[in-house]
């Protein structure tokens, strides 16, 4: 989503151009781009209610992923539309917080 909100009219322009029906109906470059931000936007809002209604954290991932390997792009781009921080970071943190973690030495009986 932030790919569309980022675009320049020149951009929305050639990247939207109607074809000459949607012209002749009166459709703009601008109706077309405003469609796709919505679009995006409700998909993004969509994956915000699957996270909140999920019981486990892997299974809203799994839900909004349909169980596909993200790329590390797509990961991050995940992490940017719901706020999250960087993945990068997530595992820093999970990595972080085992290193803590003290082990009991048992004594040989």
């Amino acid at each position: 989503m932030s790919d569309l909100q980022d675009l320049s009219d020149a951009q929305i322009q050639e990247q939207y151009a109607p074809t000459e029906e949607e012209a002749a109906q009166g459709i703009t470059a601008e109706d077309k781009y405003n469609e796709a931000l919505a679009e995006a936007e409700q998909a993004v809002t969509d994956a915000e209610t699957t996270l909140a209604e999920a019981a486990e954290p892997q299974e809203a991932f799994d839900t909004l992923t349909g169980g596909r390997e993200l790329s590390v792009d797509a990961m991050n781009e995940l992490h940017d539309l719901l706020g999250l921080p960087d993945p990068e970071e997530v595992d820093d943190t999970t990595a972080d917080a085992g290193s803590d973690v003290e082990t009991e030495e048992v004594a040989d009986g």
